[in-house]
């Protein structure tokens, strides 16, 4: 599994960004670096078991690259709140596998919707960069149309990552829906719902609900990564 993800990082970011890890901080070179990511980091990263336990009882199909831990979760944490957007291409395409394995039996590629209030502080989403980078890595995704308007948020939130369970879920209550232009679309589709990270399963069940309601047939939602409760 190193191996496998030594080849995807060193595809990527030869000579763009910062040469340092983006876990450790750790000056890279020619023979250290892995992408972003230091050998030593690289190795630390846990592909996520396909039978974890947890969601709520109507939450879509997931599925989640890496347990959130280590150097991933280092990384995601300087994309979502440091500004470091250039990590989105590399930890896209190690999103790229999962993409390949749904691709070609689903209409539409739907990024989790970020509030435009929190939208304008963060200067992006980083579902829809993942999700862009993924598709642009995965040669079976093409066809794969990303609709970021697809879904949208009704109201702002505060951060979830320091909220207990109960209150991810009270949280995300009735907050997203599908846009009245976009119901043409939703109905009788099969969608490709793109996170960063998975920790109760709210969010994604959440947005699962606002597109059955509108009329998809099927949802599978994808996270790079996924919060592993002991």
């Amino acid at each position: 599994m190193t191996h496998w993800l030594e080849r995807g990082w060193n595809a990527l970011w030869e000579c763009l960004g910062p040469r340092t890890c983006a876990a450790c901080a750790e000056d890279l070179d020619d023979q250290a670096a892995s992408g972003q990511l230091c050998r030593d980091c690289l190795a630390l990263c846990e592909p996520c078991p396909r039978d974890v336990t947890g969601l709520p009882p109507d939450a879509p199909r997931c599925l989640s690259g890496f347990v959130y831990e280590g150097a991933l979760a280092t990384a995601m944490q300087r994309l979502k709140w440091q500004g470091r957007d250039d990590l989105a291409r590399p930890l896209g395409q190690l999103l790229s596998p999962l993409l390949a394995e749904v691709a070609q039996t689903c209409d539409w590629l739907v990024p989790v919707p970020l509030h435009p209030q929190r939208l304008r502080l963060r200067g992006y989403n980083q579902a829809t960069l993942l999700a862009r980078e993924a598709r642009r890595a995965c040669p079976s995704a093409q066809a794969l149309r990303l609709q970021p308007g697809l879904l949208t948020t009704t109201r702002a939130m505060a951060p979830a990552h320091q909220l207990g369970r109960q209150a991810r879920f009270q949280r995300v209550e009735s907050q997203f829906s599908v846009p009245r232009r976009m119901n043409e679309k939703v109905a009788g589709s099969r969608i490709v719902l793109v996170d960063d990270v998975i920790t109760t399963g709210a969010t994604v069940t959440a947005c699962a609900t606002a597109l059955k309601t509108a009329g998809a047939v099927e949802i599978t939602a994808l996270s790079l990564l996924r919060v592993i409760k002991a």
